[in-house]
């Protein structure tokens, strides 16, 4: 049995789209709703005739999430639960394989890709997806933790790893709205509330110390450096281990790397950092293309060509960690025109002249292809 849940504080279009997406998937369906918009959401589900049964929870709002997570996995009947926020859209895949993946004994939950809701102006984000556990198996053990950005404790792949299961990438796709830019300011300032609020609660977690110094660094805060050089302190404690401490210290990592000029209290050791970004998310395309670029920037062409090809495989091989979002120019035509540099650079002219032949008929990159190509042919000819 499958129970899908949903949180909402207004019974709008948002959350109308959310529950029609589901179309017949679900074998109840629970809304945890703020007690301003509860009564219009019992008239919604009413309207909307679902074939399946719809359990609506008042709950007061306590600037806490995983409390209000939380009541929802306790109403919850399935021995599934599928969580999905009200402007979330499930956009597949269709319902015989969503039910097939509950049948895997193997699995104890599923990662799930959430993607920005494709503008209509401009086509697909150029940004890429990130992965959520929004499917597990629904047991008392589990209970959800922060009041904002709330994980699962103990965490599912923690527990798939003592069990001897899995927590595998599924092929549910959903496609959010929340962060588009009109409400993208008002939703970090709204973070950072309850991000401050979690850590006066508990203080010095690594994890809401990184994302309350990126919201901050985000608004324009001068504040949010100062909270990450915090976090890199906590993160330097680890740099000896052969794991990171949290997937969130790709984006810790990511910043650390994006940058030269942070002051000596708030940083890493630039070649530190390389190397846990190194050791820690060799499949991350954003931390490999920052460290491709900054060993291009220092002339380390060999260190720098070897990164460039990685990230290009990682590509071709679509074996990629999207532990990080990332902007997918980073697989575009600049990384194979630096890669041809590199090359040249190194005197592998055949490669470097490959590369370039091959960019000619790029739009955006033809031009300096057909430049590299004639300083190809002069260093044959002086080499």
């Amino acid at each position: 049995m499958l129970s899908v849940c949903i949180l909402c504080k207004s019974a709008d279009a948002a959350l109308e789209r959310a529950i029609r997406s589901l179309g017949s998937l679900p074998d109840e369906l629970v809304v945890v709703a703020d007690q301003a918009c509860a009564a219009d959401v019992q008239k919604l589900a009413a309207n909307l005739s679902l074939p399946y049964p719809v359990n609506i929870i008042t709950h007061f709002w306590t600037d806490d999430f995983s409390a209000a997570r939380n009541v929802a996995c306790d109403a919850a009947k399935g021995s599934w639960i599928f969580f999905l926020d009200a402007d979330q859209e499930f956009k597949g895949p269709d319902r015989e394989t969503f039910r097939g993946l509950l049948q895997n004994n193997q699995a104890l939950a599923y990662w799930v890709q959430i993607l920005d809701r494709p503008d209509e102006s401009t086509g697909p984000s150029a940004i890429s997806g990130h992965w959520h556990l929004n499917l597990f198996r629904n047991r008392d053990s589990w209970r959800f933790r922060g009041r904002v950005h709330e994980e699962l404790d103990p965490h599912p792949q923690a527990v798939a790893e003592k069990e001897g299961t899995g927590v595998p990438k599924s092929p549910i796709v959903l496609w959010h709205d929340g962060y588009c830019r009109a409400i993208h300011h008002d939703k970090m300032r709204r973070n950072v509330r309850l991000i401050e609020m979690e850590l006066r609660d508990h203080p010095g977690q690594i994890y809401y110390l990184i994302e309350l110094g990126r919201n901050l660094v985000a608004l324009g805060e001068p504040r949010g450096h100062e909270v990450l050089g915090d976090a890199t302190g906590k993160l330097r404690q680890h740099r000896q281990a052969a794991r990171p401490p949290l997937p969130l210290a790709a984006a810790l990592l990511d910043y650390l790397l994006s940058a030269d000029d942070l002051p000596a209290h708030r940083r890493m050791n630039s070649d530190t950092a390389m190397k846990l970004a190194e050791r820690w998310f060799d499949r991350v395309p954003a931390l490999v293309w920052r460290r491709a670029e900054r060993y291009f920037r220092q002339a380390n062409f060999t260190a720098a060509a070897a990164a460039y090809q990685h990230l290009l495989a990682l590509q071709s091989s679509g074996a990629l960690d999207e532990t990080l979002s990332f902007n997918r120019h980073i697989f575009g035509p600049e990384t194979r025109l630096k890669l041809g540099v590199c090359k040249a650079r190194l005197a592998r002219l055949d490669e470097a002249e490959a590369i370039f032949t091959a960019l000619l008929t790029d739009p955006t990159a033809g031009a300096a292809a057909k430049q590299n190509l004639q300083v190809v042919e002069v260093l044959r000819q002086t080499g």
